[in-house]
C-alpha cells in the first residue's frame, strides 16, 4: 500500500522453516488487499506460495501484519481487516509451515485503523499481542493460552486514557524475559495524551493484569520504537 513502518514484511522463522508476509494487491486502502504468504522448508534456500491467512475471502486490505513462530513451531499471524466496517484485530494459526490456516479467529472486534501489531510466543506456548485499542487509543494487550483458539485483553496499558478519534500510526513493542520460572512481558507504548506525551516502557509478570509504572524514555517526540530482549532479562 505504501512504504512506512508497520508495512514492513513480518517474518517468522523455527528450525528450518521460515514464514514471509506482505498485503497484496486489492480494493482494500490505497490498493491494499489479502495478504501474500511464502514459506520455505529448507532455511531460505527454495521459497513455495502459501494459503492467505485471512478467510474472509474478500479483496480488502489485510494490512499490519505480523507473525511469530511458537515453541511447537506452528506459525501465527494476526492483523487488521475491516470485513465487518469496522477495523478489527484477526488471528489465524498454521501447523503446516503456513500452506493453511485455521478459521480466523477475533482477537479484538473494535482497534485503532492503522497503527502495527507485534506478537511473540512464551517458552509455555503462550501467545501475546501488542496492538493499539479504538477508546481509548491506548496500546492494549491480548493473550491466549489455547494457540489462539481463545482470547483475553487487557486494555489501556498504562492507564493514560487517550480519548481521540483519529489514528496516530504509532505501534509499540513487544519482548519477553523469564525470570525465577515466571514469564514477563515487556511493552513500549506511545501516548499522545496532552501533557503525557511520548514513549514508555511498562512489564507485568501476570499476564498483563497489573502492570509496573509506565517509565518514560526519552522526551515527547519519542514514538516511533521496537523493543527487544535477551532470555535472561
Amino acid at each position: 500500500a505504501y512504504a512506512n513502518r508497520g508495512n514492513d514484511i513480518p517474518l517468522a522463522a523455527r528450525g528450518n522453516r521460515i514464514l514471509a508476509l506482505w498485503p497484496g494487491k486489492g480494493k482494500g486502502y490505497r490498493g491494499s488487499g489479502p495478504a501474500i504468504v511464502s514459506t520455505s522448508d529448507d532455511n531460505g534456500r527454495t521459497w513455495l506460495a502459501g494459503d492467505t491467512p485471512a478467510d474472509d475471502g474478500t479483496q480488502n486490505g489485510h494490512r499490519f501484519l505480523a507473525a511469530v513462530a511458537d515453541v511447537r513451531g506452528d506459525f501465527h499471524a494476526v492483523w487488521l481487516d475491516n470485513r465487518t466496517g469496522m477495523q478489527a484485530l484477526y488471528h489465524a494459526g498454521s501447523s503446516d509451515g503456513g500452506k493453511t490456516w485455521t478459521a480466523n479467529v477475533t482477537v479484538d472486534s473494535a482497534t485503532c485503523e492503522c497503527c502495527w501489531n507485534r506478537i511473540a510466543a512464551a517458552p509455555d506456548g503462550a501467545l501475546y499481542v501488542l496492538y493499539r485499542g479504538k477508546a481509548p487509543r491506548d496500546m492494549a494487550l491480548a493473550v491466549s493460552h489455547d494457540s489462539g483458539k481463545t482470547w483475553a485483553r487487557r486494555l489501556s496499558l498504562g492507564g493514560f486514557d487517550w480519548m481521540i478519534n483519529l489514528c496516530p500510526h504509532v505501534g509499540g513493542g513487544l519482548a519477553l524475559t523469564r525470570a525465577e520460572g515466571r514469564q514477563r512481558v515487556h511493552a513500549l507504548a506511545y501516548n499522545g495524551k496532552e501533557g503525557a506525551e511520548g514513549l514508555y516502557h511498562l512489564s507485568s509478570s501476570d499476564d498483563g493484569l497489573n502492570w509496573t509504572p509506565p517509565h518514560r524514555l526519552g522526551d515527547e517526540r519519542a514514538h516511533h520504537a521496537d523493543l527487544a530482549a535477551s532470555p535472561d532479562g
